[in-house]
């Protein structure tokens, strides 16, 4: 009789859940207005690198580059047929979500969540360990309200911030191109803002908090590029094979001349290694290194 009835339950289980398949995680579209906000018309979840090559076709490989976990969307559609799409991508880590909104932005316009841009029925914001794209088909001031009440409501709920890695909050800000800083770890992306090279001249891998960032005004920009290494030994080996490769004349002197009366310039300290492209005088390369490290050094 025992015997019978632990058969039936496992009977019971068995075609439970082949009829009721486990569902996917719903803590994360959980963060995405409801119906009593607007009218949700569909919605999905992406859980892996398959469904989300289905989903972006072409789009994937940047969030994948940069720690992508899930993403949920919801599709509204307001009394007026508009319809709003909202994403929100879980990254793993603060830093992956700041690189995935300073990969995709031209500027920060908005306070919503910790940077966002809001440019033509377009919403993209950061926050925590998540990038959020919001979008829009048409557009005009009601629609523009409810895109970013949408935001706002996503920064709501996603409730707190986080802080990005140390060597962030060490760049100069003077003369700085505001929204400009870039975060990654693919040597690829070393390429956005002017060419420096194909090769991965400065050791760049997941282990390094790569950012480089603008400097200067319209036709006339300078840039910092700032790494930090796990360990000063990695740092001195990048910096050794990222000067030569640079510029020979970088193994002597901490700035030099280039083509165009344009400068050049690197320094390490510590973990830390500076390079500076560009600038327009020496005593700008100069003082993007000496601030940078006295920067630093106060933060320590």
């Amino acid at each position: 009789m025992k015997r019978n009835t632990i058969f039936i339950i496992f009977l019971f289980l068995f075609f439970t859940i082949k009829l009721h398949p486990m569902s996917k995680d719903t803590l994360l579209i959980n963060l995405l207005p409801d119906n009593k906000f607007l009218p949700v018309e569909s919605e999905n979840i992406y859980e892996t690198d398959t469904e989300l090559y289905d989903y972006i076709n072409g789009g994937a490989e940047l969030y994948l580059q940069y720690g992508f976990e899930k993403l949920a969307k919801r599709i509204y559609t307001d009394n007026n047929q508009n319809e709003i799409k909202a994403e929100i991508f879980d990254l793993d880590a603060p830093k992956n979500a700041f690189g995935v909104f300073s990969y995709s932005m031209d500027t920060v316009n908005t306070d919503i969540g910790q940077g966002g841009q809001y440019i033509g029925s377009s919403l993209i914001f950061w926050q925590d360990k998540y990038f959020v794209s919001i979008f829009a088909h048409k557009e005009n001031a009601e629609i523009k309200e409810k895109l970013l009440e949408t935001g706002r409501k996503i920064s709501n709920s996603i409730g707190k911030t986080s802080a990005l890695p140390k060597s962030y909050h060490i760049i100069p800000e003077k003369s700085i191109v505001k929204g400009s800083t870039f975060y990654f770890h693919h040597p690829a992306w070393q390429n956005k803002f002017r060419y420096i090279s194909n090769d991965n001249i400065f050791n760049i891998n997941r282990d390094v908090k790569a950012f480089i960032t603008q400097y200067g005004s319209p036709g006339n920009k300078y840039y910092l590029l700032l790494l930090e290494y796990p360990n000063n030994k990695k740092a001195q080996k990048a910096y050794k094979k990222g000067r030569k490769k640079i510029s020979p004349k970088l193994k002597r002197q901490r700035v030099v001349q280039k083509e165009k009366k344009l400068w050049i310039g690197c320094e390490k300290k510590g973990d830390l290694l500076l390079f500076i492209f560009d600038a327009p005088s020496k005593a700008d390369a100069e003082y993007l290194l000496d601030q940078t490290i006295e920067n630093a050094t106060q933060l320590q």
